[in-house]
């Protein structure tokens, strides 16, 4: 099957990319074969970024008394890949999520998508930042009556399957 849009279409709409460069999809995806990336070869920088841009979704998230069911709803995106975005750093967000996250959350979306480290322009000083935010952004704080519960529902359940077996 072969798509076809014309290019005064999509020319048109350059407006929404804030300045970025207009593209299907991620270029990293076209320039490397679909392979599982090994821990050695990734890129270091780009998994930091990741994993700030996941707190930094989590501690919002938080920050407005949200589930990530709720996050999901009020942005209209997907909440299975929030949580992903929230919990492994080498996810790669898709690019309409980090759009409908950054309208809800009012960041401009040219900063929520270089934070999500879907833009190939990286600065030393984002890098560095984003280092020390994940590195700061870990909760310590204890367990609230309600993620106690989730907690101890879901180790009953673990516990019971694996018995099971």
């Amino acid at each position: 099957m072969k798509i076809h849009i014309p290019k005064d279409w999509l020319l048109g709409r350059d407006h929404l990319e804030e300045g970025l460069a207009i593209g299907a999809g991620s270029p990293r995806r076209f320039a490397q074969p679909e392979a599982v990336p090994s821990p050695v070869t990734e890129d270091v920088t780009l998994i930091e970024q990741r994993l700030s841009f996941g707190r930094f979704i989590s501690l919002m998230r938080r920050k407005h008394g949200w589930t990530t069911q709720q996050l999901a709803e009020n942005a209209e995106v997907d909440a299975g890949e929030l949580l992903v975005i929230e919990n492994d750093p080498r996810h790669e967000a898709e690019l309409s999520t980090v759009h409908g996250l950054s309208k809800l959350l009012k960041v401009p979306a040219k900063r929520l998508i270089k934070m999500a480290g879907l833009a190939t322009e990286r600065s030393e000083k984002l890098a560095q930042a984003s280092l020390r935010f994940a590195a700061s952004a870990e909760s310590v704080a204890p367990l609230s009556g309600d993620e106690e519960e989730a907690l101890q529902t879901y180790l009953k359940v673990v516990l019971d399957e694996t018995d099971k077996k």
